[in-house]
């Protein structure tokens, strides 16, 4: 019956291969349409920028990004000069969807690691 649901779905299970020659069986234990699914997304995001690296340009992409973004996670930035300070923030008004979309984009911008999600 869900296989003619005419909506994307997700589907789970698993592929075996006998021995003998004939073709791999898939082995289905679940289908969900898509729509269905809820992703939870983190509560908190953190990002860190190095003020050595930081630009004009670069904060104004970032901003980009943050907007680009919207979602349930609370935004803290820290502004860092190694081995001298640390400047934490939380900006009013922002709050970001931190999905893998979100953090590889972020993280181009700033750097491996420069992004920390979490509960």
């Amino acid at each position: 019956e869900s296989l003619k649901i005419e909506v994307p779905v997700l589907v789970k299970g698993s592929l075996r291969a006998d021995d003998d020659e004939s073709a791999p069986k898939l082995s289905v234990s679940s289908i969900q349409p898509l729509e269905d699914i809820k992703i939870k997304l983190p509560q908190n995001v953190r990002i860190r920028i190095s003020l050595e690296k930081a630009s004009e340009a670069m904060l104004g992409s970032l901003k980009e990004i943050i907007t680009g973004a919207p979602g349930p996670g609370r935004l803290m930035i820290n502004l860092e000069r190694r081995g001298e300070y640390c400047v934490m923030l939380e900006p009013e008004g922002f709050s970001v969807a931190a999905d893998r979309g979100f953090i590889e984009r972020a993280e181009e911008l700033l750097g491996r690691g420069a992004v920390q999600a979490f509960e």
